[in-house]
């Protein structure tokens, strides 16, 4: 019985150690350290939910897609850099929760939300998501 007992004991132990490891979710990722960064636009998901690269997206609405590229860069200081196919834009960004920051930039407000390892941004007007990724 004594023997019964301790293997119990030692599979409910092994069973809580698995249990605790794995993967944060994103209520536990630190936004303000994880947006710190490069970050390069990798999809754009239409509003009917079809998710192309850049270059499928562009041909297939008749743009070259040659030197036509979109990064952010975070910084730890507050500032946002955008380089949108070699326009350069600054602004500041903000932490409104725990999975969406608000960049501020002359023309205006844009909002992602973090989730995944990705920032997503969705154009209310068009519906158009773009999702980027460090």
């Amino acid at each position: 019985m004594r023997k019964l007992s301790f293997l119990m004991v030692i599979c409910v132990v092994c069973s809580m150690v698995f249990a605790s490891c794995g993967k944060k979710d994103d209520a536990e990722v630190d936004l303000a350290t994880e947006i710190v960064g490069a970050w390069t636009l990798t999809n754009i998901i239409d509003a009917d939910g079809n998710s192309y690269t850049l270059e499928e997206y562009c041909a297939a609405n008749g743009v070259d897609s040659e030197g036509l590229e979109l990064t952010y860069t975070f910084a730890a200081d507050g500032t946002v850099v955008g380089d949108i196919a070699g326009i350069g834009v600054e602004g500041t960004y903000e932490i409104v929760s725990d999975t969406t920051v608000n960049m501020t930039f002359e023309t205006g407000i844009l909002s992602a939300e973090y989730s995944d390892g990705e920032l997503v941004s969705t154009d209310a007007a068009s519906g158009i998501s773009s999702v980027l990724s460090k």
